[in-house]
């Protein structure tokens, strides 16, 4: 089992869902009640964490702050790419974080995730 496997899994037995697991690619996606969907992804020695929103009204002006933001943003906290994509036939906003080895451990975990949230989040408002 891999170190990010483990992670993942601590993190599952954290928040309640024991089973939380890569597929056999390395890979997991979870989708929640309101759309957003989170994913994982092991790339090399690395893993990315997704999270994206449907925006199938407003996805180019999100995708704009969400730009903006990144400009403003890259001195300060971790880098964050954003794309606009469809995806199954819906517009999504995603915004996509990189853990490197190093910072192996469910509570990095834990914050990639919060911190592609609140990304998405931000780009809510105007």
């Amino acid at each position: 089992m891999s170190r990010w496997a483990i992670a993942l899994q601590q993190l599952g037995e954290q928040i309640n869902m024991p089973a939380l697991a890569f597929n056999d690619n390395g890979r997991l996606t979870l989708e929640t009640t309101t759309g957003r969907c989170f994913a994982a992804e092991t790339v090399g020695d690395g893993l990315l964490i997704y999270a994206s929103d449907p925006t199938p009204y407003d996805g180019p002006n999100r995708l704009l702050r969400a730009w903006k933001r990144t400009y403003l943003h890259r001195l300060n906290g971790r880098p964050v790419q954003t794309a606009l994509r469809e995806h199954d036939g819906v517009l999504r906003l995603f915004a996509v974080v990189r853990l490197q080895t190093d910072e192996c451990s469910a509570h990095a975990l834990r914050g990639a995730i919060d911190d592609v949230s609140r990304w998405l989040d931000s780009t809510r408002q105007p």
